[in-house]
């Protein structure tokens, strides 16, 4: 994972904890230190000389931009940062990410060499059960993590460096996409937090794939002992099928991405992830240095995720066991749509495009059975309201319109 370290961010030695005054500020009490601090503006008294609580309570309410710019503009702001860096990065990453937080610190963790170049079978199933039981606790909480500093300062920096940059350009194309399918005009309403929070979490879920399951040519790391169906059962098994639906729509954008430049181990260097896509995208000088580049990287690895989105393997996991999901699907379970709501960890939450695919019944499908011109304008990460207003119904009709139901030939 790339570490460019934003400046005002960067660590500077151990946090001091915060004084025994911060200690009792508590969330729900943000509303009477708003009102104290609007008062305290009303008296012609100015930001810097707020109490030194006030001040910790202000910037432990911000997201990641608005703290940059109030510890860019205010010194005394930028002095009480500095004293409890640590507990407010973490919490201004929390507030950032939202329910992304522990997909992201999975990511992180997967990307360091202390795990990738020692990566087993049991290694990275073991790092998967961990990941599964942080996402499946209720309590779960970005102050969990332990996050040291420089951890919490790298999180940071691949988000605003990386994730970002490409999350922009994957909305736009998906969109634009849309649009010229269905005739609309070009103009997008910003993304709803539903919708930001499916696109974000569905590209560190892929960046997470491509840490734990692509074979790096890198002489210091062992060869791994993984198939397809190994993906498939550790893997997307912890993930509503909706939920792999939305990483595969990742995995076209970042597919055709390298398609343009005619890669020939196009699989491969798909999951070199999101570092190799965004220098390849954003920092490349000219053809040779892109040339040069893409030859240090590349790699035949990409064979086990285009395996494990093969009907062929999601057919031997299910003769190796059925799930409770298959059995969900063979009694055709009731999947209305119920609203555009924040995810949750039981995933009961299934965007309606999914629904409308599937005719509000439960389907545990997805991969070859799908179709990637759906994935290419990303039809499940989109709120009902922007299917209907921009075209998404009709197209989706268009493109799934056969009474043909796949799950007709699962026995």
């Amino acid at each position: 994972m790339p570490c460019t370290t934003p400046p005002d961010l960067a660590p500077s030695g151990s946090a001091i904890k915060r004084t025994k005054a911060l200690s009792i500020v508590t969330h729900p009490e943000r509303d009477a230190i708003s009102d104290t601090a609007r008062t305290s503006v009303q008296r012609g008294i100015s930001l810097e000389n707020l109490p030194a609580e006030l001040c910790y309570a202000v910037l432990d309410v911000l997201d990641y931009k608005s703290l940059r710019a109030l510890v860019h503009a205010s010194p005394t702001f930028r002095q009480h940062h500095r004293v409890d860096r640590r507990s407010l990065l973490r919490g201004c990453l929390h507030r950032t990410l939202g329910a992304a937080a522990v997909d992201a610190c999975a990511t992180y963790r997967s990307s360091l060499e202390s795990f990738s170049h020692k990566r087993t079978k049991e290694s990275v199933a073991e790092f998967l059960k961990a990941y599964r039981d942080r996402r499946s606790s209720a309590a779960y909480s970005f102050s969990d993590e332990a996050l040291t500093e420089n951890e919490a300062v790298a999180i940071v920096a691949f988000h605003f460096t990386t994730i970002e940059p490409l999350y922009g350009r994957f909305a736009t194309k998906a969109l634009d996409y849309l649009a010229n399918e269905t005739g609309a005009s070009p103009y997008h309403k910003p993304l709803s937090t539903i919708e930001e929070v499916r696109v974000i979490r569905a590209m560190y879920r892929f960046q997470l794939c491509c840490s734990l399951f692509h074979e790096r040519r890198d002489q210091f790391m062992q060869p791994l002992d993984l198939g397809s169906i190994d993906v498939v059962k550790l893997f997307f098994c912890l993930f509503e099928p909706w939920e792999v639906e939305e990483i595969v729509c990742i995995y076209v954008f970042v597919k055709d991405e390298f398609d343009r430049e005619r890669s020939n181990w196009l699989g491969g260097t798909v999951m070199c992830g999101f570092g190799l896509l965004h220098t390849v995208l954003f920092k490349m000088k000219n053809h040779d240095h892109l040339v040069t580049t893409m030859q240090r990287k590349i790699s035949r690895g990409g064979q086990l995720f285009d395996g494990a989105l093969s009907e062929g393997t999601q057919w031997a996991r299910r003769n190796e066991q059925i799930s409770e999901r298959d059995l969900k699907q063979q009694a055709r379970d009731p999947l209305p749509f119920v609203g555009d709501l924040e995810p949750d960890t039981h995933g009961s939450c299934p965007p309606l495009a999914w629904t409308l695919v599937w005719k509000g019944t439960y389907s545990n499908l997805y991969g070859d059975y799908l179709e990637d011109e759906m994935r290419r304008w990303g039809y499940v990460m989109w709120d009902a309201a922007r299917l209907e207003e921009e075209g998404g119904k009709v197209l989706l009709s268009r493109q799934w319109g056969s009474d043909w139901d796949p799950r007709e030939m699962i026995f």
